[in-house]
């Protein structure tokens, strides 16, 4: 994409590709989901995924974008955030039910 030549990408084509791919693998990860549950979940981490993304740029740099860096569940992505907080809030609701007052944990503050 390159403004000056006029050479661009509409960002609903761009959401819809990063959808796609991360419909894939939410598909592939819990296929117990029903398909209105995947697609929320992927609109979800596509977004996150591309917001993550373009912050790690200055507005005047250049930007190669690679969809499977976007979209990967590991290293520093927005996808990885996204599972992080999900698990930590997994931990939290186990404490939970296993009796334990997570409210006044040092985690919480």
């Amino acid at each position: 994409m390159s403004g000056r030549k006029g050479l661009g990408v509409k960002t609903d084509d761009f959401i819809d590709q990063l959808e796609a791919n991360a419909l894939a693998e939410v598909a592939s990860r819990h296929p117990e989901l029903s398909a209105e549950d995947q697609r929320e979940a992927a609109h979800k981490i596509a977004v996150g995924a591309l917001r993550y993304f373009l912050l790690k740029f200055t507005r005047n740099s250049i930007i190669s974008f690679d969809f499977k860096e976007a979209l990967a569940f590991d290293g520093e992505t927005g996808p990885y955030l996204q599972y992080s907080v999900v698990r930590a809030n997994s931990i939290f609701r186990k404490l939970t039910d296993a009796g334990i007052d997570v409210s006044t944990s040092v985690f919480t503050k």
